[in-house]
């Protein structure tokens, strides 16, 4: 039932996913998470160059503040996606983005900083 696991509970043993986005998560836990496109630019967030103040949501002079806020906002996001396994949590970043043709082509990807947050001895990386 839908309720159901939009509340964490568990299954009668079936194997299920539940996708999720960071902010409904808050709250709920699953053995296994698994943050998908953990990319600087995206966690955090790149401000949008097409808004007038910046993408922030405040004048120009409050413009420094308001990006220090919101990368804090972001980095407790990011502890929240984090403890939301009770065994094991995963993250993937791209290394490249997509191109105009939709295709991994297009310019140099890095991953989210906030990933070096994470202890050294806890972490493993791969290609894939």
């Amino acid at each position: 039932d839908a309720s159901d696991l939009d509340a964490g509970a568990e299954t009668s043993g079936e194997d299920v996913v539940t996708l999720s986005t960071i902010h409904r998560a808050k709250g709920l836990e699953w053995p296994h998470v698994a943050l998908v496109r953990a990319n600087a630019g995206v966690l955090p967030a790149k401000p949008r160059a097409d808004a007038a103040d910046g993408g922030y949501g405040a004048p120009d002079s409050l413009a420094p503040r308001a990006d220090a806020n919101r990368v804090d906002e972001e980095r407790r996001l990011f502890h929240v996606a984090i403890t939301r396994a009770r065994t094991t949590f995963e993250a993937t970043y791209a290394t490249r983005e997509l191109d105009a043709a939709g295709r991994g082509a297009g310019d140099a990807a890095a991953p989210s900083p906030f990933l070096e947050l994470l202890p050294r001895a806890a972490t493993r990386r791969e290609s894939v």
